[in-house]
């Protein structure tokens, strides 16, 4: 969540979001998002079912639309984030999670993951987006958070970012 207000500005209530994935990823960022109270959540898969499970376990915060690939598509454009938690993309060869064609102007794009820094979903996107994040955010602040449970410190999430940043940058030069 502070990644994502991080990347919006926003308490995110006032937004559409769309979330790509129904498995444990797209479970706990859809829990997180239902909680806040965000104005609609909608959860696609590539098995309905499964998305139709995340819609159950989180009906007592929020009643989420589940929608098929196609209707996910045709209605892209109304959403103000969308949010891929698929694994897809950490490959180059990878197929992308959603055509993302039809999402409108300044939508908010985010990308679980990190590795790499950019997958091929955002950078297609990206010149639609307002502004779009990978999942570096996340890794850190789960690496802070487990730092200061652990420790009972406060985590210098600042310090964090700048070494991981830098150490995924000297990979990517080496490769």
């Amino acid at each position: 969540m502070n990644g994502l207000k991080e990347m919006t500005g926003s308490s995110l209530t006032q937004m559409r979001v769309l979330v790509i994935g129904a498995g444990g990823a797209a479970r706990a960022v859809s829990t997180v998002l239902a909680r806040h109270g965000v104005e609609q959540l909608a959860i696609t898969n590539r098995t309905t079912a499964r998305a139709a499970e995340l819609k159950e376990n989180l009906a007592r915060y929020i009643n989420v639309d589940v929608l098929d690939k196609p209707s996910a598509r045709r209605l892209l454009s109304s959403f103000d984030l969308v949010i891929n938690t698929t694994s897809l993309g950490m490959n180059e060869a990878d197929a992308l999670p959603m055509d993302i064609e039809d999402m409108k102007r300044d939508v908010y794009l985010s990308d679980l993951i990190y590795n790499p820094l950019q997958t091929r979903w955002l950078e297609i996107g990206q010149p639609k987006a307002k502004a779009i994040q990978n999942g570096l955010s996340m890794f850190i602040e789960q690496a802070a958070l487990a730092y200061e449970i652990w420790t009972e410190k406060r985590a210098d999430r600042v310090f964090m970012s700048r070494m991981i940043r830098e150490e995924m940058e000297q990979n990517e030069t080496k490769q």
